[in-house]
C-alpha cells in the first residue's frame, strides 16, 4: 500500500526539521502512543493502541529514523507486531521553504501482514492512509502549538 501527501507549515524548515526529530513531538503525533522511549540516536521503541477496525489492538513498534540530511529530509522506518498482526512502514519526508513556510511532503509504503488481512487491501489502505495523514496533523497542530 503506498500513499502521499503535503502540508504548508508556517515555519522555518531548520524548526519543522528539529521537531521532527524531537521524541515528544514524535509520540504526541503517534495515534494511540502510550510510551515512547529513545533506545539509541534515531532508534525508539513505543508502543501505540489503536481502535480502528480491522487493526484494532496494542503494537509493540520500533521506529528508525534514515538518511537523515538536514534540514531537507530523512525516513521514518516503523516496524511492529501487535495480537491482529504486523505492520511495516515506511515514511519519506521531504521539506522544502517556499517564502515564508516550509512545504512538509510526504508518501509512505505499508505492508500488513496476519490476522488483519482478512479485512482486504481496500480497506487496510484506508486505515494505513488514515493513521500517515493523523500523524501529519497532529505534527501541523503542533508546530502551531509551540513557540520554540
Amino acid at each position: 500500500m503506498k500513499g502521499e501527501g503535503t502540508i504548508d507549515l508556517h515555519t522555518t524548515r531548520e524548526r519543522a526539521f528539529k521537531m521532527l526529530l524531537d521524541p515528544g513531538v514524535l509520540k504526541e503525533c503517534m495515534v494511540g502512543c502510550k510510551r515512547f522511549e529513545k533506545v539509541e540516536e534515531g532508534i525508539y521503541k513505543a508502543n501505540i493502541s489503536l481502535g480502528f477496525l480491522p487493526v484494532k489492538g496494542d503494537y509493540d513498534i520500533t521506529i528508525k529514523l534514515t538518511d537523515l540530511k538536514e534540514p531537507e529530509q530523512y525516513n521514518m522506518k516503523m516496524s511492529g507486531k501487535g495480537g491482529p498482526g504486523e505492520i511495516k512502514m515506511l515514511n519519506h519526508i521531504h521539506l522544502d521553504e517556499k517564502g515564508h513556510t516550509t512545504v512538509l511532503s510526504y508518501t509512505y509504503e505499508a505492508e500488513i501482514h496476519g490476522k488483519v488481512t482478512k479485512a482486504g487491501k481496500p480497506v487496510l489502505k484506508k486505515v494505513a492512509g488514515f493513521i500517515v495523514k493523523d500523524f501529519f496533523k497532529r505534527f501541523e497542530k503542533e508546530i502551531k502549538r509551540s513557540k520554540v
